[in-house]
This record gives structure tokens, C-alpha cells and sequence, in this order.
């Protein structure tokens, strides 16, 4: 999110993840401790079904819009390494 939102510390992307996730907009997925690796992100947020389908109802976010959105942005090699990074699934929480 900081790659996106350069001018928003750290704590304040922390404060809207946070609050986000409170409210049931997104839910956080993690490692575990021992699945880490080294210098990349352990948690993931992803927009949870709930949200996902309030927004398709209402016509809000389209999915194909945002994904053409971040399909168009120029990646630094980290961020397409974290990209095809796998992800934590609901269920190793």
C-alpha cells in the first residue's frame, strides 16, 4: 500500500487496515512465524467475500476495473516479486 500511497505513513495505512479489517471490509491473512521468509511481507489483506459482494450489488469497485488499474502500473522488481509471491490461504490463519 505504501508503493501506492507513498505521501500515507506507515501508521496510517496501519490505522485504515486496521479499521477495514474491524468493520469486515477486509480480512488480514498470515503466515505463521515459521512459514515466513525473510524480507517479504507476512501478512496479506484481501477484500473479504461479504464486501465483495455488497460492492457488486450496489455496482461499486467493479473487479475488472481495479484489476486493468493495477495491471497498468509500472512495478519495481520487488513489488513483482512480492506479487508472485504466494499467498497465506484463510485457512493457515
Amino acid at each position: 500500500m505504501t508503493y501506492m500511497n507513498p505521501r500515507l505513513s506507515d501508521d496510517a495505512i496501519r490505522r485504515h487496515l486496521k479499521m477495514l479489517t474491524d468493520v469486515g471490509v477486509v480480512q488480514l491473512l498470515e503466515f505463521e512465524p515459521g512459514a515466513r521468509t525473510g524480507g517479504f511481507p507476512y501478512q496479506f489483506f484481501e477484500l473479504s467475500a461479504e464486501a465483495r459482494a455488497l460492492f457488486d450489488q450496489n455496482g461499486l469497485f467493479p473487479e475488472e476495473a481495479w484489476t486493468r488499474q493495477w495491471q497498468s502500473v509500472e512495478k519495481t522488481p520487488r513489488i513483482r516479486a512480492i506479487e508472485a509471491m504466494p499467498r497465506p490461504s484463510p485457512s493457515d490463519e
